[in-house]
């Protein structure tokens, strides 16, 4: 039988949901549990189906392993003995969390595990007490938040968006799980003042790769705004760059903003996803940039997470008149001709500060037949 695909259109506010619209109202009520819809779960049959796909990355994220640690090419299969050796993992540290932190998820896989599918027992001397604690290097005085933000407002040709009504960029995106080659086919991405935002591609992916692609332009402008009571909280490297870390609030949780100390350019994004298990921990990161038109914008963002990883390309940009080449192009070949879904999402309203909310969690909950698409994922 010949594998089928998915051709992915969104439209909409992607990512960027005023709050109380009727449409995640909607959504908030159709939530299924995962015992309604997946019918090998056993130990997680109470939590929401939208939550499945995230808890099952987080046990692969705090052992090191991929699916196929427990599971079979068929998911609901139950002939690896890992996935009952799982499912006991998982009535453990439930309990214990129910016993000890009302229900709170204090004891989790990673509490032991540390990337490792067997947990070590025995300390290192690496840790020993009378070891000399390392100095933290001193630096200058951290900055003020909205020196930050003017930098990069600065940096990033934030005033050229002004004369700008559209941009249009295409490229290749990839595919990446651990358990099965790498995969690449076209992507087209389109955004339109106000928040108009529409991807097309013949490849099936979790959405939330998605949430960040409108950095190339129609959230530049509004980065400030997004997130609440923005502080800067330290440095680090990152690609052997000083990088400045500001910590801020949306109505998702609590997110980092990495920006380049010398460049001013926002470079990547972490946050956490909250699991019936754990913090699952997720990273946007923007590379690769170009100035196009005045506007200094990413040619690259990369997705990663424990299931997954998705990496986005640019190859060419316009804003409506010279399409502007900003990358070599790879030839991948003309996509299968394959059945396709079309999913379009027109949302009320504009960009809302403080209203993220992440695609995959939204579409994940109108759309939970065709979102799975030919990919398969795991159940507990």
């Amino acid at each position: 039988m010949a594998k089928r695909g998915w051709r992915l259109v969104l439209i909409g506010s992607l990512c960027l949901i005023p709050p109380g619209s009727s449409l995640v109202t909607w959504a908030q009520t159709q939530v299924a549990t995962a015992g309604e819809r997946y019918r090998s779960v056993r130990e997680l049959k109470d939590i929401p189906a939208t939550m499945v796909i995230p808890t099952m990355a987080f046990i692969a994220n705090s052992l090191g392993v991929t699916c196929v640690h427990c599971h079979t090419s068929q998911y609901e299969d139950d002939s690896n003995p890992m996935k009952d050796r799982a499912r006991g993992m998982i009535h453990m540290t439930r309990a214990l969390n129910d016993s000890h932190y009302g229900g709170k998820p204090v004891i989790t896989c990673e509490t032991c595990h540390h990337g490792q599918t067997v947990p070590t027992s025995v300390p290192s001397l690496d840790r020993v007490g009378w070891r000399d604690a390392q100095v933290p290097r001193e630096g200058p005085p951290l900055p003020d938040p909205a020196a930050v933000l003017t930098h990069f407002r600065e940096a990033s040709g934030v005033a050229a968006i002004d004369r700008l009504q559209r941009q249009r960029i295409v490229g290749t995106v990839s595919r990446k799980n651990g358990r099965t080659p790498v995969v690449s086919d076209r992507f087209e991405l389109v955004q339109e003042k106000p928040a108009t935002f529409t991807l097309n591609t013949p490849l099936s992916h979790p959405p939330e790769a998605d949430a960040e692609l409108p950095m190339t332009f129609l959230r530049l402008p509004r980065l400030s705004t997004m997130y609440t009571d923005l502080r800067v909280i330290g440095r680090t490297q990152i690609r052997e760059q000083d990088t400045l870390i500001l910590e801020g609030k949306s109505s998702r949780g609590t997110h980092q903003l990495y920006f380049d100390e010398g460049t001013g350019l926002l470079v990547r994004r972490t946050d956490q996803i909250d699991t019936p298990l754990g913090s699952l921990p997720e990273a946007y990161d923007f590379q690769e940039f170009r100035t196009v038109d005045g506007v200094t914008l990413p040619t690259r963002i990369i997705w990663s997470r424990a299931d997954y990883q998705v990496d986005f390309i640019a190859q060419e940009v316009t804003h409506g008149g010279e399409v502007i080449r900003v990358g070599e192009r790879h030839e991948i070949g003309p996509p299968k001709r394959s059945r396709e879904s079309f999913f379009a999402i027109r949302l009320p309203g504009s960009f809302v500060p403080g209203s993220f909310v992440p695609a995959g969690i939204v579409l994940g909950q109108l759309l939970p037949v065709a979102l799975s698409g030919p990919a398969r994922f795991p159940k507990a």
